[in-house]
């Protein structure tokens, strides 16, 4: 337990990522480590489920059957934190939404 309470700093950043979810199905928020970036996406306006792909139970949400599991709450913005912990779903997460964002040719 810290002794030491950390107040969030607003990130002029948030205004443009809540701009961008407004007009993109999915974005990405890249960096090094330890930049913020959980916090970051914690703080967002809006509905959106936050899973920790390092928290086994979040990650297991996922693992039986990711398209399935993103199809429910494809009306909802879905934050996967620690996305290296399953290498792949980003593939799987890209097809899931997309098959609904771009016309059929």
């Amino acid at each position: 337990m810290s002794i030491f309470m950390v107040k969030y700093i607003p990130r002029s950043l948030s205004k443009r990522i809540e701009e961008l979810l407004s007009y993109f199905p999915a974005i990405g928020i890249v960096g090094p480590r330890q930049a913020g970036k959980t916090t970051l996406a914690r703080h967002l306006q809006g509905d959106f489920l936050y899973l920790d792909l390092e928290d086994e139970r979040d990650r297991s949400k996922l693992e039986a059957d990711p398209y399935f599991f993103l199809e429910r709450h494809e009306d909802r913005c879905v934050i996967l934190d620690e996305g290296q912990q399953m290498p792949g779903l980003q593939l799987t997460g890209l097809n899931a939404f997309l098959k609904n964002y771009l016309p059929s040719l």
